[in-house]
């Protein structure tokens, strides 16, 4: 039988976890913010980044007919995961949609031009909630809603299937490089079978994300240059709805050209079509650098933003669970300082009476 002792050092040793549990929801909720912060200012150069390209399409028709598909020769992937744990099934997830994704590339059969491309099922179940994840959608889906009601989205980013697939009617374990970002991706990674060519550490702060994605830029064009990298797809997780995020891929090279297409066939919104005096290929040029940047960015802050709010359910998770135990906890030391003091009661009693007799 446990003591009474043994159960004090178990309730101090419960109620410091919780302590730290409320410390890291705290965290938590201050690195949601500070991410979303960065997802919403980067949405407003973004926007102004389309205009840049829709002047260009507009003034050069042209540039849509020099982009052709190409043949696929290697596939370069960036995956964003975390550092560090106590964040769910926030890694497993996108490793299973990136582990499924590449097998699927060997797979699938070849696409004839014109031909509709399949796309991949929606990875993670947004369906099923834990208790504390529906508290915390509650809570939050208001904020939520003020903050998403007509506001501007990357229109060419995210899609919860795959890109469209290459000509290619298959593409070899030697013609996938992956680059992860997160150590405990990188770990999930490997032990699903998948090589990595480079890894990153995560930044602490959405100040380090600047520096984190320089690196991964010059890494990318080492590839493409020397490894003949023509297709980048970025995988990543993100927030759909409330609290709820998906995993989510993004191919950012080759340019897509639909999302070009679109840009050139819409409406300009003033009456004059602003023009420019740069060389078109070097504005072209100098566009796709910050586009390449920019969504880059913009998948770290979301997958940071994202690890975050599943951090922040897991531990209301764990301090539900954390309330319970201690509870059990002060019935059982209840009930056994009950019991030891009603035998002590006895044990006066008994002497008192054999005093007597």
């Amino acid at each position: 039988m446990t003591t009474i002792e043994e159960l004090k050092h178990k309730i101090a040793t419960v109620d410091d976890l919780k302590s730290v549990i409320k410390t890291m929801k705290a965290l938590a909720a201050v690195s949601i913010r500070q991410y979303e912060k960065a997802v919403e200012s980067l949405t407003e150069y973004d926007r102004t980044l389309e205009k840049g390209w829709q002047i260009l399409l507009k003034n050069n028709p042209e540039l849509l007919i020099k982009k052709s598909p190409q043949t696929t020769q290697s596939w370069g992937l960036v995956v964003f995961g975390s550092d560090w744990g106590m964040c769910g099934q926030f890694n497993e997830r996108i490793a299973e949609y990136t582990h499924d994704y590449l097998n699927s590339l060997s797979e699938r059969p070849r696409r004839k031009s014109g031909q509709t491309p399949r796309r991949f099922p929606p990875q993670g179940n947004a369906d099923q909630e834990s208790d504390a994840t529906l508290l915390l959608r509650k809570q939050l889906r208001k904020a939520h809603q003020d903050k998403t009601d007509g506001a501007y989205e990357f229109r060419r980013a995210t899609t919860e299937s795959a890109p469209w697939l290459p000509l290619t009617s298959s593409i070899p374990n030697n013609k996938r490089l992956i680059l992860a970002v997160g150590t405990r991706i990188y770990d999930c990674l490997e032990a699903a079978g998948q090589k990595c060519e480079a890894a990153f550490n995560l930044p602490n702060s959405v100040f380090g994300i600047t520096s984190i994605i320089q690196e991964i830029v010059l890494t990318l064009e080492t590839w493409r240059r020397q490894r003949q990298v023509s297709q980048i797809i970025v995988i990543y997780n993100r927030i759909t709805t409330g609290v709820v995020y998906r995993s989510t891929s993004l191919q950012i090279f080759p340019l897509n050209l639909d999302w070009l297409r679109k840009l050139q066939q819409e409406k300009w919104t003033s009456h004059s079509l602003p023009s420019f005096t740069m060389e078109e290929e070097k504005l072209a040029a100098a566009l796709f650098r910050q586009y390449f940047f920019v969504s880059l960015y913009n998948a770290c802050a979301e997958s940071l933003k994202s690890e975050n709010i599943s951090r922040l359910a897991a531990m209301q998770m764990a301090e539900k669970n954390i309330a319970e135990r201690l509870s059990e906890l002060n019935r059982e030391f209840n009930h056994q300082r009950q019991t030891t003091i009603t035998e002590e009661l006895l044990d006066i009693v008994s002497g008192f009476e054999a005093l007597n007799n």
